[in-house]
């Protein structure tokens, strides 16, 4: 079965101190078996008049039944009026796995520092092995539920069956963020 693409938004910044689109999505692998190796996403910019102006690709590794996210700034990207999120047509991304491992997320919190969000927390492993350079996103959403950005980070290393702090901070303005969501990801 193909990744999903669950929700995803942005907000374009076009000043004079830079001209980007701080940006998120939400992608499910519905897969109860296979895991999305390495699969590159194609995060596109899009102006007013339908031009292309910018576009991202990042790589996104989810274990089977995982939700995880992308996110980050789109330089170039400060007049965007629309995004799409293009999948891996090919399958090649999936690999068998029997990972049983999570992640927990504990004591996230965002807050305001000079104007941008700065979101902290801690991650707490049942993965049997250490896990190392573990991606991060932070998705920031409205108070009416849409994604106005998103912002990545990471941790270096958490040991097997124990926790690492980590600290999200790309400059993304806090304006009318209410509600965070940090999704993780591990080499399947």
């Amino acid at each position: 079965m193909p990744l999903e693409v669950l929700a995803y938004g942005f907000t374009a910044i076009a000043n004079d101190a830079g001209d980007t689109a701080s940006w998120a999505a939400v992608v499910r692998n519905p897969n109860p078996a296979w895991a999305a190796r390495i699969a590159q996403l194609k995060i596109d910019f899009y102006d007013a008049d339908g031009a292309f102006i910018a576009g991202e690709e990042p790589l996104l590794n989810l274990l089977p039944g995982q939700t995880g996210a992308v996110a980050g700034q789109a330089f170039g990207a400060g007049r965007t009026a629309t995004m799409q999120v293009v999948l891996p047509e090919e399958a090649h991304p999936f690999v068998a796995s029997s990972e049983t491992g999570v992640l927990r997320l504990d004591d996230v919190e965002t807050q305001t520092r000079d104007g941008a969000c700065v979101t902290t927390g801690t991650l707490v492993s049942t993965f049997t092995t250490p896990q190392t350079f573990v991606p991060l996103a932070a998705v920031y959403r409205n108070a009416g539920g849409a994604i106005v950005a998103g912002a990545s980070g990471g941790v270096d290393t958490v040991p097997a069956g124990g926790r690492a702090p980590f600290e999200i901070a790309e400059g993304v303005p806090c304006d009318g963020v209410v509600e965070t969501e940090v999704y993780w990801q591990v080499n399947p």
